[in-house]
């Protein structure tokens, strides 16, 4: 299940990984031709990850892991996924060249190929699992001296044997599953790869039944990330590349206003998926990331805003608190004050702890009139908005300046709302997700 969890999350951070530096279906990107297919690179030879399988029809198509993960985030883009098989250690070669967008083959993030792509976060750990013939076992890597064992090219396996030196006759193979063959040809004593693609041979593929052992791992943890081409995230946030396409009937926005937005909008690249940030004045005032549906997080966020706003009333700057009372616990008892339960710190029993006499109830009348009066706040988002629920909660906190990507199909409502509330709105075709 954490396994899964951390796919998911890794999955977002993926959205941008493919996405950064193209336009979000507004119709320009590098080349000023639509973008409409989502290229991935992989090789097609590493189950449960990727491989290739007969459909229905007897047709030969990809399946595995990864390929289900590239389907549903070229889905998410409004793309068509085509895939690129090819041997492994040609990959990041290729990736490098620009034939493909984004590279899924249960690769790990290592030094070497970190010099030459950018890695997501990880969302799968494994380790190096050595299988040997069924009834043969091994107790250490050093056990496999003057053993031949064979590795697919290319990968970390290989690399762990070569550094481990134990006198193994080392054979690499363009397909993990050409090794396993050979070992059960009597031609290779070992074959070592990573721990789930082991189990996958032992366990599941019908092949070799009762013919394989999973007889040791190592210890040291490895971990699969999303692979994108260097300098892919250096992306330039500015108005020139961010603010010139206004949607809305409102297109007045200072300089100021702007220089907000543009804040919003350096927050998010910094910030987990699925994030929205308010600022105002130069100043970032709620950030709401990381949440199930972006309305959620405009809620958070919103929310968070609306405590600074209320921070600033009259009646809580005055608050008379005890000279001895230090500021960590009086930003504390502020934010008990203007939440839900007051009486936390202004009860009866409770108020001579923090404030040298009672203050009186900050009343849900005020904080609203208070709120209502708030304007000039601007919102950024780190992808589109899908329903105009999202303006009509950013209204309530004062929002009169939004970015987000656009591309959504309900765009027309996203834009009718902010025409409603007077809200100058702009697409910036640019996701922002957390790489």
């Amino acid at each position: 299940m954490k396994k899964m969890i951390a796919m998911l999350l890794a999955l977002v951070m993926a959205l941008s990984l493919a996405a950064c530096g193209e336009k979000a279906n507004d119709g320009s990107t590098d080349n000023d031709t639509a973008k409409t297919e989502l290229v991935l690179g992989t090789s097609a030879d590493y189950a449960p990850f990727e491989f290739m399988y007969p459909d229905d029809s007897g047709e030969m198509v990809y399946g595995g892991i990864d390929v289900s993960v590239a389907k549903y985030i070229a889905d998410e883009m409004g793309l068509t996924l085509q895939v690129e098989n090819m041997g492994f250690d040609y990959l990041l070669t290729s990736l490098d060249k620009g034939d493909f967008d984004i590279v899924l083959a249960a690769m790990e993030a290592t030094p070497d190929r970190l010099e030459n792509a950018d890695f997501s976060d990880p969302y799968y750990e494994v380790v190096q699992a050595v299988v040997l013939p069924a009834g043969t076992n091994i107790k250490s890597l050093a056990d496999l001296k003057g053993k031949k064992v064979g590795g697919q090219i290319g990968t970390t396996g290989i690399f762990v044997m070569r550094k481990a030196d134990v006198g193994a006759d080392l054979k690499e193979y363009d397909d993990v599953g050409l090794a396993i063959q050979d070992m059960v040809g009597g031609r290779l004593d070992a074959v070592i790869c990573d721990s789930p693609v082991a189990m996958y041979y032992v366990n599941k593929k019908a092949d070799y039944a009762g013919k394989l052992n999973l007889s040791f791992k190592t210890d040291d943890k490895e971990y699969y990330g999303f692979t994108v081409r260097k300098g892919r995230q250096d992306l330039e946030i500015s108005v020139d590349t961010m603010l010139q396409n206004f949607v809305t009937e409102n297109k007045t926005v200072t300089d100021a206003q702007k220089r907000d937005l543009i804040m919003s909008l350096i927050v998010l690249k910094y910030t987990q998926s699925n994030s929205v940030c308010y600022v105002q004045d130069g100043q970032t005032i709620g950030v709401g990331a990381g949440q199930q549906s972006r309305v959620h997080c405009t809620r958070l966020a919103g929310q968070k805003a609306d405590n600074w706003q209320l921070r600033h009333m009259p009646k809580v700057l005055g608050l008379p608190f005890r000279e001895d009372i230090a500021k960590p616990n009086r930003d504390n008892a502020i934010d008990v004050y203007i939440g839900e339960t007051p009486e936390d710190v202004i009860g009866d029993d409770v108020w001579a702890e923090t404030f040298t006499e009672q203050p009186a109830p900050l009343t849900a009348e005020e904080k609203r009139a208070w709120l209502d009066a708030v304007t000039g706040v601007s919102l950024g988002s780190d992808a589109f908005f899908p329903f105009g629920d999202n303006i009509e909660r950013a209204h309530k906190s004062g929002v009169e300046f939004i970015a987000q990507p656009g591309g959504s199909i309900r765009d027309d409502n996203v834009i009718d709302t902010c025409n409603k509330y007077g809200i100058a709105m702009a697409f910036t075709g640019i996701r922002l997700f957390h790489h």
